[in-house]
């Protein structure tokens, strides 16, 4: 929707009310991500702080490859075990797939065997030690065992880290249904306790945490 769909521009609908403001400019007013400036001109404000698009663009510096359909490209926060990717910490990315924005958070080089076998799981989609490994040779194209050296990072989303920390400034008085509603909104992470089995979900996986020994 542009900005030509508020605005009255031909002047022929006008309104009946007494009211000096016309209805298309109390829409905009009631829109958080429009302003206008000191002589009237209208604009739209760029998001999470900046005063526009191109500045906050400014700030994302190219592209980071996104191979895989995991469920951790999900999470507001996620791990990476790969060669070096020369990704700097502090720095944005877009994911090369969806062209969600990310930020690098961290980059250790490890061993793999002092990584947590849990960062691991998810990181590759698989729970058993030998699979893991399995994933991660195919990933960096070498064989990868525990004594091996791969960088570690954390990335996490722009959006659902801001998201949550608005979520928070206005919180305060919000039911524990409305903190759901919004915690689905972000990141579904709160789906998974459908996942009994049902009528309609034939899965136990939030009661089930058994995996084979590492």
């Amino acid at each position: 929707m542009g900005l030509d769909d508020f605005m009255n521009v031909d002047g022929a609908s006008k309104s009946s009310s007494s009211s000096p403001t016309s209805s298309s400019e109390s829409i905009l007013d009631k829109l958080d991500n429009f302003g206008k400036d000191s002589d009237g001109n209208v604009s739209r404000n760029g998001p999470y702080g900046y005063s526009s698009y191109d500045e906050y663009e400014e700030t994302i510096n190219g592209h980071i490859t996104q191979n895989e359909a995991l469920f951790k490209f999900k999470l507001p926060i996620y791990p990476h075990i790969d060669i070096d990717l020369d990704a700097t910490p502090g720095t944005r990315y877009t994911r090369s797939v969806d062209q969600k924005t990310v930020i690098c958070l961290s980059d250790e080089l490890k061993q793999i065997k002092s990584v947590p076998r849990e960062l691991i799981m998810l990181d590759t989609g698989e729970c058993e030690k030998q699979l893991c490994m399995d994933a991660l040779s195919d990933r960096v194209g070498m064989d990868i065992d525990p004594e091996s050296e791969l960088h570690v990072y954390m990335f996490a989303h722009t959006r659902h880290l801001v998201k949550m920390a608005i979520g928070d400034s206005m919180i305060d008085d919000w039911s524990l249904e409305s903190k759901d509603h919004m915690l689905k909104a972000i990141y579904n992470e709160s789906y998974t306790q459908k996942f009994r089995k049902s009528d309609s979900v034939n899965s136990d996986l939030k009661s089930t945490d058994h995996i084979d020994e590492w």
